[in-house]
């Protein structure tokens, strides 16, 4: 929970370089109960459904000693609203315990639960509050979603899940963990599974499944298609993924359905981490670029300028420095730096830069998530907005479309990134 004015502390002060993404999810530290959210849409013959699927680490709880145990509590307050009409609310309360201290801060542990509701096709906003009982420290998010109707539809593709565990039962693969939410895996792990369903209103005609992995330079690190005529309407996919053959950080997953005159197309970011360092020359040398928030220009010239294994041990060392742990295994400002580097590129690249060279990436990576992000679509004519509010640093960020697909931080609020 200290992470986050460490990394501050480092952009102020700092006059060595040092910096893709070790992995989970991007807010440490910062004294806020944070989660990872994931909205899943869902239909089947009779039911169109939601599925909101929650992830949170123990280290972003806050922990209190009952008797022998340690206890953390959340209140998750979801609100699914529909032309500015709430149409479903649900308060669910959650309670966590560990034995041993050291796991209440533990990184690694992710703790999962899930909510399901049966919905009518439509759009809605869904409004999700995640409230640290012990503190009363809350934050929020929100998300646009579509719900398909079976009767609308002659084909429905539902949401891609990526699973790093499943098994094989009577023929049938079946998942023995939870779904990996931000969709982020270890290279050490070689084989992950993509998990869909298609509905169809005929059976007797075919479905068309194309899957690939595309990297940023556009190049197919693997390629799966095939057809099927269903047996029922509804059928169950597993996509086998073999990461040894995957040599960037980044891949695409995308998947297209043709089914009669109808295509489904969908893209999932995927992202694969390290420990220590990179692993090949292109994510070494953008590892070291994405230096440049909390590093001088100089010293990341210097670097860059080495031979590839000298560059490497440069980095290594540099980040060893600055490890605020050396005690552990892994080195908690590295990963959440490049947690960060990593999320603003899922979530905030448009067709001229990557995310982490946006403004809203340059905060993100510099402060972390916002406490409460008030968005505005404006008429047509104007350009929408986005308003960052970071209560426990006194500070906003108001963020103006651009018209291609980004956002500009407001002159106004400059002053604020460096106060």
């Amino acid at each position: 929970m200290k992470l986050l004015k460490v990394i501050i502390f480092i952009i102020v002060l700092s006059q060595i370089a040092i910096g893709q993404y070790r992995g989970t999810p991007q807010l440490s530290g910062k004294g806020l109960p944070y989660f990872e959210a994931r909205l899943i849409k869902e239909a089947d013959t009779l039911n169109s459904k939601l599925i909101i699927i929650f992830q949170i680490l123990n280290d972003d709880l806050t922990f209190v000693r009952k008797d022998s145990l340690f206890a953390a509590e959340i209140e998750v307050d979801i609100n699914v609203i529909a032309n500015n009409n709430i149409v479903h609310h649900k308060l669910i309360n959650a309670v966590y315990k560990e034995t041993d201290f050291m796991k209440t801060n533990d990184r690694n542990k992710k703790n999962f639960f899930s909510y399901t509701l049966n919905i009518e096709s439509g759009d809605y906003l869904v409004d999700l509050t995640f409230k640290d009982v012990f503190t009363g420290q809350k934050l929020k998010r929100n998300y646009e979603i579509v719900i398909p109707g079976f009767e609308e539809n002659e084909l429905i593709v539902n949401d891609v899940l990526f699973y790093d565990k499943v098994e094989k039962t009577s023929g049938k693969i079946i998942a023995v963990d939870d779904p990996n939410v931000i969709q982020n895996f270890n290279t050490s792990n070689n084989i992950i599974y993509a998990n869909f369903s298609t509905i169809v209103q005929n059976i007797s005609m075919p479905v068309y499944i194309s899957c690939k992995l595309v990297d940023n330079a556009g190049r197919v690190g693997m390629k799966y298609e095939y057809e099927v005529i269903q047996k029922k309407k509804y059928m169950e996919h597993w996509i086998k993924i073999d990461k040894k053959n995957l040599k960037n950080s980044q891949y695409q997953f995308i998947l297209e359905v043709t089914y009669n005159v109808n295509t489904y197309s969908k893209k999932n970011l995927l992202t694969f981490f390290w420990d220590v360092a990179p692993g090949n020359i292109n994510d070494l040398d953008e590892a070291i670029n994405q230096l440049s928030y909390i590093a001088p220009h100089d010293s990341i010239s210097k670097m860059k300028k080495l031979a590839t294994e000298e560059k490497r041990a440069q980095f290594k060392k540099m980040w060893k420095v600055l490890d605020p742990d050396p005690d552990t295994s892994i080195n908690e400002l590295m990963d959440e730096y490049y947690k960060r580097v990593n999320f603003t590129n899922a979530k905030f690249s448009d067709g001229s830069r990557r995310g982490w060279r946006s403004d809203r990436g340059r905060i993100y990576i510099k402060f972390g998530p916002p406490g409460e992000i008030v968005y505005e679509k404006m008429p047509l004519g104007s350009q929408p907005y986005e308003l960052w509010k970071y209560y426990d640093l006194n500070k906003e960020f108001l963020f103006i479309g651009n018209g291609f697909g980004g956002y500009d931080l407001h002159p106004n609020y400059i002053n604020q990134e460096y106060e």
